[in-house]
């Protein structure tokens, strides 16, 4: 507490305070805090916080406060003083002193609050300690993985990023912004014309690209810290990616940046990766509604093998552009197509029929199959109803494929091949609808063909007539020469399947090839029983020359030539 001492100055009585040591106290720095950071170049006030404990007010001047602001040498490199404000009895108050201190350089300091009550180079025992350190702009990034001019790195899931400021012995700048930038060509990543692919407020170490990389791709990289000081750029890399089990969907229909497509249903179409599990579909009008984690899928979780999706026609508009792509799911990632874009028209169109025979999935069609569609409603508008029927996803698009069959405005269609389909093969078929006054030279534009839906089915054996002889049962395998040879334009060709213990069913394949090694029709491939049999194999389909029929039966394979002759 304080107390009033009597003085004589010049003849008249005066009283003066003296402050006791527990009275006034400094409780804490303000400012600079303590292990703080500042930039260089800006000035750093000095606020500390003082109390009087005692009952009684003191009047200003009474009591002095001062700093001393070491180096991380232990050099004093600034000092300063001033008089104490006036203070209450039990109060707080925060002090500032005049001007701060203006850093210049990347520095350690120590600086010491103390109470004085007399103006000299001492400090009293009451004051307070703190550290605190003054830095420039960041220090030059640089990457740690992947290394400039790697190759083989793994694209899906995308590889992480890893970077930090150069080393220093002195103080670490504070980072406040990381900005990182990554793309397929050098230009992707001029922070001059090219936006970065994250931007964030905080020292970042490390970034994952959050979508699948290309396979077998050159990729630039580069990464800018900033903090209130500046800027540094590091170095840019470059590094190329491998390959990949995690293939993208191939895109089929609409083809890439179509035009005059029908506002009617539209169908995508495209080739699922063997060994995705599910398949998303995004359909959008900007880059951002078909990217995902930030749009959101026009539909979801799709079986995978399917390869089409109809979109209704209540859902686009006329004369608009929209972006779509699809989405594989994987087991512990998932990978990306590319996007096509595709602009609708505003004409109608009929919606084409639907496939009536055979039926989707339908297995042993004859290779003579008659196809038949639905009935269509139609319009004043003429039309053209088209058929696609091919053994691939891309022959029965109606931009990659041709029609089998094609006639005008009619309501349904009926469709016998001239030549048999292979026997047990799979097949594609589906109808389309396109204008009727496009010429045959346009058949294959973008935005023409409105398709209906696809489906797929399987040959049986096909017309082969097979002759069994049960009661001849061969010792071991044969397959004897066709007869005739050369023929016109059947023949028959005659094998036998022994009887062995434990064994008396065989998975029997008696296959055509040509003289490339390509087959070309396939007479057998099912399970039979021992016994002498006689095939009649019929080539009409075939034009003349040399062909090669192989037998398989358990562990014997044999392949004889023949020779057609028309």
């Amino acid at each position: 507490m304080s107390k009033f001492i009597p003085i004589i100055f010049g003849g008249i009585l005066l009283y003066t305070t003296i402050i006791q040591a527990n009275d006034l106290k400094v409780t804490k720095g303000v400012s600079p805090a303590q292990n703080g950071k500042y930039p260089i170049g800006k000035n750093i006030p000095l606020t500390v916080e003082i109390k009087n404990d005692g009952s009684s007010p003191l009047p200003a001047s009474s009591w002095y406060l001062g700093y001393i602001i070491k180096n991380q040498s232990g050099q004093v490199i600034y000092t300063n003083s001033l008089d104490g404000p006036a203070i209450g009895a039990n109060e707080t108050k925060a002090i500032t002193f005049p001007n701060g201190f203006m850093p210049t350089g990347s520095e350690s300091y120590t600086i010491i609050f103390y109470l004085d009550y007399s103006y000299d180079s001492n400090t009293s025992n009451n004051s307070v300690e703190y550290i605190f350190s003054t830095y420039g702009k960041p220090l030059t990034p640089f990457f740690k993985s992947p290394t400039n001019g790697a190759t083989g790195i793994t694209p899906n899931p995308s590889p992480t990023l890893t970077f930090e400021q150069s080393t220093t012995s002195g103080v670490t700048p504070v980072v406040t912004e990381t900005s990182v930038y990554l793309g397929p060509t050098p230009e992707s990543i001029d922070p001059n014309i090219s936006q970065p692919v994250t931007k964030t407020a905080a020292e970042l170490k490390s970034y994952t690209y959050p979508w699948p990389l290309d396979a077998n791709t050159k990729y630039y990289s580069t990464v800018i810290y900033g903090n209130a000081v500046g800027t540094s750029k590091s170095p840019d890399i470059s590094f190329t990616t491998g390959s990949t089990q995690y293939q993208p969907a191939s895109l089929l229909s609409p083809p890439n940046n179509a035009t005059d497509v029908p506002a009617n249903p539209v169908e995508l179409y495209w080739n699922d990766p063997t060994n995705a599990l599910s398949v998303d579909i995004y359909l959008g009008t900007t880059v951002e509604s078909v990217t995902p984690n930030v749009g959101i899928p026009y539909t979801h979780s799709l079986p995978t093998n399917i390869g089409s999706f109809t979109i209704p026609s209540n859902a686009l508009q006329k004369n608009k552009t929209y972006l779509w792509r699809i989405v594989e799911h994987f087991q512990n990632t998932y990978s990306m197509s590319k996007i096509n874009k595709f602009t609708t028209n505003n004409k109608w169109y009929p919606n084409p029929p639907d496939i009536k025979n055979p039926k989707n999935g339908e297995t042993n069609v004859p290779t003579n199959v008659e196809f038949k569609t639905e009935t269509i409603p139609t319009k004043d508008t003429d039309y053209i109803l088209a058929l696609f029927v091919g053994p691939t996803v891309e022959s029965v698009c109606p931009d990659q494929g041709h029609p089998v069959s094609q006639s005008l405005n009619v309501y349904s269609m009926t469709y016998t091949p001239s030549v048999n389909l292979l026997p047990n093969s799979d097949y594609y078929t589906r109808t389309a609808i396109y204008e009727a006054s496009t010429s045959g030279a346009l058949l294959k534009s973008a935005g023409l063909y409105f398709p209906g839906k696809r489906i797929q089915f399987r040959t049986g054996a096909g017309p082969v007539s097979v002759k069994e002889n049960k009661i001849v049962i061969p010792d071991e395998f044969h397959l004897s020469q066709n007869y005739p040879n050369p023929f016109n334009p059947t023949t028959k060709i005659k094998f036998g399947l022994p009887s062995s213990k434990g064994n008396n069913i065989y998975h029997v394949e008696l296959t055509i090839y040509d003289v490339l090694g390509k087959i070309v029709d396939r007479l057998l491939d099912e399970e039979m029983t021992p016994g002498t049999y006689e095939v009649e194999f019929n080539a009409s389909h075939l034009s003349s020359g040399i062909y090669f029929y192989q037998l398989k039966a358990g562990d014997f394979v044999k392949s004889i030539k023949m020779i057609l002759m028309k």
